[in-house]
Formats: structure tokens, sequence, C-alpha cells
């Protein structure tokens, strides 16, 4: 289980497959998230006003850029994406963007079936700095090509990518957009300045 720090939802001894969880995550009637992690259904704390804000920031400027590129779709905390169907996991990061080649049209309801190609995480009080590398490493694993992890408390921003040793950039630093967004540049400062 990788979310030590939530509260884990009792479901069956067995575990939840994804689509038990689907069936029942869509059911639901309120507006807390959840994650699915290895057949365990794992309550995410609510977003507070940092996470919030940062997180919007880097929704809009992906948003933005890849609508004016017409490089894809950005996605917002409540998308869960199917990261591992025979593990049984479904995240929902508080931002993600798929390629044009890979979206579905119209979107379909339901869950998004795949890794997005960029996942966006702000960290939480609430989250371990070990929970948000297993989780970045979780969107790697499942084929994502670019995770930032957000440390508002540290304002720096950790970039995942595949094959590649995470690198730390701090407010000095810029966030690219590599072959994911290809352009993409922007200040880490400029993320935090919200």
């Amino acid at each position: 289980m990788i979310a030590t720090t939530k509260r884990t939802i009792a479901v069956a001894t067995r575990g939840m497959t994804v689509a038990e969880f689907e069936r029942w995550q869509l059911a639901l009637d309120d507006a807390r998230r959840y994650d699915l992690w290895d057949g365990e259904v794992i309550e995410m704390a609510p977003a507070g006003d940092a996470h919030g804000a940062i997180g919007t920031e880097i929704g809009r400027l992906v948003a933005n850029y890849g609508r004016e590129h017409r490089l894809g779709r950005t996605y917002m905390v409540e998308t869960g994406f199917v990261l591992d169907e025979v593990r049984q996991r479904v995240l929902g990061p508080d931002v993600a963007f798929v390629s044009q080649e890979r979206m579905t049209q119209p979107p379909r309801p339901g869950f998004f079936r795949g890794a997005p190609d960029l996942a966006v995480e702000v960290r939480s009080p609430s989250q371990s700095a070990r929970e948000m590398a297993t989780k970045a490493n979780g969107y790697l694993a499942a084929g994502t090509r670019l995770v930032w992890v957000v440390e508002p408390a540290h304002r720096t921003v950790t970039v995942y990518r595949p094959d590649r040793t995470p690198e730390e950039l701090a407010l000095e630093g810029y966030l690219d957009g590599y072959d994911v967004l290809p352009g993409f540049r922007v200040a880490v400062a400029a993320i935090f300045d919200v």
C-alpha cells in the first residue's frame, strides 16, 4: 500500500478490482476522492489552499499550451487513470495531460484507460516523500513519460522521466515539457506565485 497516512476503506478481504472500483466510485454521491493501489481503496484528503492554487495554476498553464498548440487534452483532479488492470491500480493525479494521438473522441464515460503522458502530483502535508516517489514510479511503470511532483512546503518540483534519475528543481529552475509538451517551458517560481 502506498498511502500509509491515508484512511484505507474496508472493502473486501481480497481487495477490489478496477471494474468494481469504477462502478463503486461512479455510484458514490460525495465529494471525496479515492485512489486504488494494489486493490486497496485509499481515501485522499481534500486539497488545502496552497495545493489547490498550485495545482490549478499548473493545470491552466498546461491546458492553455496544449490547446494552443493542439497537442492534446488536460485533465484535472477528479479524473481516474487506470494504470494497471492486473495489479488493480487507478490514480487521479492533480493534473494530467494526454497527447492528441491517445485521446478518446469523444471522451468516454468512466476512467481513462491507460496512463497519462504527463502526471502532476502536488504533495499534501499528509503525504510522505516516499509515497510521492512510489506514485511517480507507478506512473512511469504504466507508461507515463513525464511526472512532476510538486512540493509546496519546499517550493521545489521533482521531475521524473523514464530511465533517468529524478531531478529536483528549485525556484530558479524551469519546468520543461520535453517531448510530451514540446516547447513548453515555465519558471518553477511562476507556479508558486499564485
